[in-house]
């Protein structure tokens, strides 16, 4: 509240004497001017929290907008289906989620606002292909499925489609592992059912589950956790261009039709087929960059050390010593550290046909350089879609999929990686130096040499040395292929089966430099694994509709078959001298 005491007013007149009217002007523009003088009610915001979740099981909902009615203050729900949000008493909060009906909530004097979403009716007439390829309308299941249509997935132009379904899906969580170049994503439904298990969801292309495996690095002779470094999921190589639908199976349903497979839960994927017609030739590409402008704050005003004393012996990261000296130049080394990066994707489709045959042709190229010096990933896929009819009465439809992937030098992670030097160099030294004159490494605290006695002090690792003396790469060839057949005799029958094989090799490389990760000896070590899985699967259903008055009926009857192999195989190699091998 302002508030203001005016102790006189003086007016003066206008104009000649006995001009009353003048003076009564200014008079009264100067009240009008004190009645609106500015008296300023602040109206208290109040921090607004509450929890989002689905009608029918109560488990939450990430990536619901929440919008305050008539502004642009909005946040979205976390992992949890949590959020916080600032406001006035009188706001009204709106909720609003795909394929959720949208709702808006007063919440005059409330400081927690739960909120219950229910399905749109609207979509419940929706025809869905659920499991094992089936197609029903939605309002017919008897369990809870979320549809994401293919284009919306092409839009974002992600390279792992998977990341694509975050904020589509009720109760999906996807967590990717960092924001550099061929990354991996992981997705849990409705949370975590297993401590020591795989918590992934199934994954399904037209009916056939498919590999979506991450390379274990327990399995390498160095037999670590999957901390150090990364590797891509096997369903980022599905080209999502090639994506005509996304159905998610979130309940035991999935389990109850792939068994233990699908126990967390199943993403089934519908492909495109070719349109019929004349041949159409479409290209598209995409062209991005990145560029990083938020950086973690570290601290320019104290060396390395204890106590306020500079000490070349103290821990890696202990900053507690002298003051930098007020002329001492002083280096922005997070910054500096990280570039621009860039990517860009080309597809190219061609399609047609007849009434009876369709084809269509499809080739993705997808390119990323990383913010992170040295890290970069290519990949480059081929498809081939083939869609026969026999006298309406057989179906055939063909897919051969060629990927090729190539993850090249993925900076480690971990307490060793790149981001904690970054974070930890000392202001007053330009990280870039880091190699001597004679290419060797440059270490901050040179040995301290005293008669026979040297002194050798911690250090922490450069981390330009580490990206670029340091080799972490790998190399996927796949073939992805399934047939299906679907035979109608009757209108009441079908028959259907389908068979597909998902055959991938992997080679990985990772090389350590003698002189790094503060070792004093000499001594890098070179690790080369082979990866290979084989899955071959096979379905054969049966099923009868028949119509009894207003009551419809289904019976599917059907086997099917899993044929896995995977084997990984590793040597490691120690002692290494040779420093640019």
């Amino acid at each position: 509240m302002v508030n203001s005491t005016f102790k006189s007013v003086h007016f003066v007149p206008i104009g000649t004497s006995g001009c009353v009217w003048g003076e009564w002007a200014l008079r009264y523009a100067v009240i009008l001017l004190l009645l609106s003088y500015p008296i300023y009610s602040v109206a208290q915001e109040r921090v607004i929290s509450g929890k989002v979740t689905l009608t029918e099981d109560n488990s939450p909902i990430p990536g619901v907008n929440v919008v305050q009615k008539g502004t642009t203050n909005g946040t979205v729900t976390d992992g949890n289906g949590e959020y916080k949000i600032s406001l006035a008493d009188d706001g009204i909060l709106i909720f609003s989620f795909v394929g959720m009906v949208t709702q808006e909530i007063a919440v005059q004097s409330r400081t927690v606002v739960d909120v219950q979403m229910i399905a749109d009716a609207k979509l419940l007439n929706e025809v869905v292909v659920t499991a094992l390829g089936i197609t029903q309308e939605k309002r017919s299941l008897g369990y809870s499925t979320s549809n994401v249509d293919g284009k919306d997935i092409a839009e974002t132009q992600r390279p792992n489609f998977m990341v694509s379904l975050a904020a589509r899906v009720a109760g999906l969580t996807m967590t990717s592992t960092s924001g550099l170049p061929g990354s991996s994503t992981s997705i849990t439904l409705r949370g975590i059912g297993s401590i020591s298990g795989n918590n992934q969801p199934l994954i399904v292309v037209d009916g056939l589950p498919v590999d979506n495996r991450v390379l274990d690095q327990h399995n390498l002779v160095s037999n670590g956790d999957n901390r150090n470094n990364d590797y891509i999921n096997r369903a980022a190589d599905i080209n999502p261009n090639d994506i005509a639908s996304v159905t998610v199976l979130k309940g035991p349903e999935a389990a109850a039709l792939y068994g233990q497979g699908g126990a967390s839960g199943a993403i089934l994927i519908t492909t495109k087929r070719g349109a019929s017609g004349a041949v159409k030739i479409s290209y598209d590409n995409n062209f991005g960059f990145q560029k990083l402008y938020r950086f973690q704050e570290t601290q320019k005003v104290y060396g390395r050390g204890d106590f306020g004393y500079d000490n070349p012996a103290a821990e890696e990261f202990s900053y507690f010593g002298a003051k930098y000296p007020d002329a001492a130049q002083k280096y922005d080394n997070v910054e500096n550290f990280f570039k621009n990066g860039s990517s860009q994707t080309h597809n190219i489709i061609v399609e047609g046909g007849s009434d009876l045959i369709t084809n269509r042709i499809s080739v993705n190229y997808y390119t990323q350089d990383g913010t992170v010096p040295n890290s970069g990933y290519d990949k480059f896929s081929a498809r081939l879609t083939s869609s026969s009819k026999f006298a309406n009465k057989l179906d055939v439809v063909t897919t051969l999929n060629y990927y090729i992937l190539t993850s090249s030098e993925k900076p480690l992670r971990g307490p060793n990686g790149f981001l904690m030097g970054v974070l930890g160099w000392p202001a007053n030294d330009d990280m870039s130096q880091y190699l001597n004159a004679d290419g060797t490494r440059r270490r901050l605290n040179p040995d301290l040499v005293s008669g026979s006695t040297v002194t050798i002090y911690p250090e922490p690792n450069n981390p330009l040395f580490l990206v670029n003396k340091y080799k972490n790469e790998d190399k996927t060839n796949r073939i992805l292929g399934n047939v299906s057949l679907s035979y109608d005799p009757f209108k009441w029958l079908n028959f259907t089966g389908r068979v597909g094989a998902d055959v991938y090799s992997t080679q990985g490389n990772t090389f350590s430099h003698p002189l790094g990760l503060g070792q004093i000896v000499p001594g890098g070590t070179i690790e080369n694994y082979f990866e290979n899985s084989k899955l071959l699967n096979g379905q054969l259903l049966g099923t009868v509709k028949k119509q009894f008055g207003n009551f419809k009926s289904t019976l599917l009857i059907g086997t099917s078959f899993d044929d896995k192999n995977y084997e990984a195989n590793a040597v490691l190699g120690t002692g290494l001298l040779i420093k640019e091998f």
